[in-house]
């Protein structure tokens, strides 16, 4: 039976996989390498995607190149969804 989580174990939970994925950001591949013009992320695939603007930056986790939207734009870094799971051990939402 899957617990109800509260606002506060939400928040925690959050703060985790955010570390976990930071600490991971060296595995991700850049979206435009080197001097490349030519977008590295795949289409039709889950993902987890880096994206930082000039004010914020953050994670789209379990995404498909359709789902990120004007996220795209910002996209720094990707790894496949299997991937980082693999690397982590767990499922991540």
């Amino acid at each position: 039976m899957n617990k109800i989580m509260t606002k506060k174990e939400i928040a925690m939970e959050n703060d985790r996989v955010v570390n976990l994925l930071q600490n991971n950001l060296d595995k991700f591949n850049e979206v435009y390498p080197g001097e490349s013009a030519t977008s590295t992320i795949p289409k039709d695939v889950k993902m987890t995607v880096f994206c930082e603007g000039t004010s914020e930056s953050g994670f789209a986790i379990n995404v498909t190149y359709d789902e990120l939207g004007f996220d795209i734009f910002i996209a720094k870094s990707w790894i496949l969804q299997t991937e980082i799971e693999e690397i982590l051990g767990e499922k991540i939402r």
